[in-house]
């Protein structure tokens, strides 16, 4: 139950999540706060899982930069290796990894069977990707470059109409190196 927006503009690139957690099983929700976490030169967004966020957060030796996608698979071989050492993988999992990372390099994804996606110019996931996607096509075809306006519509969009999104919104962002 998440929304996580990314948006690049010419000098920065920007994340966005809502607040709101819970098991749609059991009808609990919450109001957790931010869904991203900074690692090195970059943020983590992240959606369905937050056994995922925790094992990302206290475990060490992940890259400290992420430039290219072959830091991008370091990250990834790292992540599915600490989370077998916690005993969790990707087979007992009830929902996929959705992971948005955003770096000076670029905004990219890991998602269902850990496949990595490089998504230039926005990109959204979780349960209210569709409404996040949808704002962030229009900012772009708009030529808006105030990216915290444009993350912060797209989740403010999906809290207000998708039922699995909710609460506050948390804005991030990552000063873009030019390549």
């Amino acid at each position: 139950m998440t929304v996580i927006a990314a948006y690049e503009t010419e000098d920065y690139i920007w994340i966005a999540s809502d607040s709101m957690g819970g098991d749609a099983d059991e009808g609990i929700l919450t109001t957790t706060g931010s869904k991203i976490i900074k690692k090195g030169n970059y943020y983590i967004g992240f959606a369905n899982s937050y056994r995922v966020a925790d094992i990302i957060q206290e475990t060490s030796g992940f890259p400290k930069k992420i430039n290219s996608i072959k830091d991008l698979r370091k990250f990834r071989d790292h992540l599915l290796s600490a989370m077998q050492s916690f005993d969790y993988d990707e087979k007992n999992m009830e929902d996929p990894v959705l992971l948005i990372i955003i770096s000076p390099y670029g905004i990219w994804s890991i998602e269902n069977e850990f496949q990595i996606h490089y998504n230039p110019n926005y990109y959204a996931c979780g349960g209210g990707y569709a409404v996040a996607l949808g704002s962030l096509f229009t900012s772009k075809a708009l030529g808006i470059e105030d990216g915290e306006t444009a993350v912060r519509n797209a989740v403010e969009a999906s809290v207000m109409h998708s039922m699995v999104c909710g609460g506050s919104c948390f804005v991030e962002f990552v000063k873009k190196i030019k390549k």
